[in-house]
């Protein structure tokens, strides 16, 4: 179970060790409703980051770390390196893509 979440948008030396979290959420059942109502509670808050419900609201809202090793993961912030990931994407898994950026 994951007992602590803190968005770092750069390195810190504090935090060495910690394992480092993928833009990848799953809500349970049992989360739904207190995920929304917090969700909602928060859109105006201009620190604004898609765990900032599950920072905050920890007890209400329980979630596990689980391991990806053998998942393709890849960051990206700009439209091109989302067509880099993209393209990294296919071809781990043996995707063809056609000149025009269609997926055979």
């Amino acid at each position: 179970m994951i007992d602590a979440i803190d968005y770092q948008p750069v390195y810190q030396s504090e935090f060495e060790g910690w394992r480092k979290m993928l833009g990848m959420l799953y809500v349970g059942p049992r989360e739904v409703g207190p995920d929304c109502r917090y969700r909602q509670a928060m859109l105006g808050d201009v620190r604004q980051y898609y765990m900032r419900p599950w920072i905050v609201h920890r007890d209400a809202l329980p979630c596990r770390a689980l391991q990806v090793d053998g998942g393709f993961a890849a960051s990206f912030n700009t439209s091109a390196e989302l067509d880099t990931a993209t393209q990294a994407f296919l071809t781990d898994v043996g995707a063809e893509v056609a000149g025009n950026g269609e997926v055979k």
